[in-house]
């Protein structure tokens, strides 16, 4: 799995000042890179705030629990956030 663990990562400020499709975008891409499809795991109190922050702002239902060393970040599509799927092809 991989995690955004650096502690000093945090999203720019201008991040909650894009279009909702960018922000939409951006959450499909970080849910994408954790191989999950509705939670975001960070070590980072602070960007742990950001993302629950940044999920309402797109109109997500969001929440987070300890999960280890760090925090899962929890969210509900809600019908407004992206559904991310990942398929792989092997040939």
């Amino acid at each position: 799995v991989n995690t955004l663990s650096i502690p000093s990562s945090l999203l720019p400020n201008w991040t909650l000042t894009q279009p909702l499709a960018n922000v939409r975008s951006l959450i499909a891409g970080l849910t994408l890179a954790e191989g999950s499809s509705s939670s975001i795991y960070t070590t980072s109190v602070a960007l742990r705030d950001q993302l629950v922050q940044l999920l309402l702002h797109a109109g997500c239902s969001a929440s987070f629990c300890a999960n280890g060393k760090g925090w899962n970040v929890l969210y509900q599509d809600n019908n407004v956030c992206p559904e991310v799927s990942v398929s792989r092809h092997v040939q």
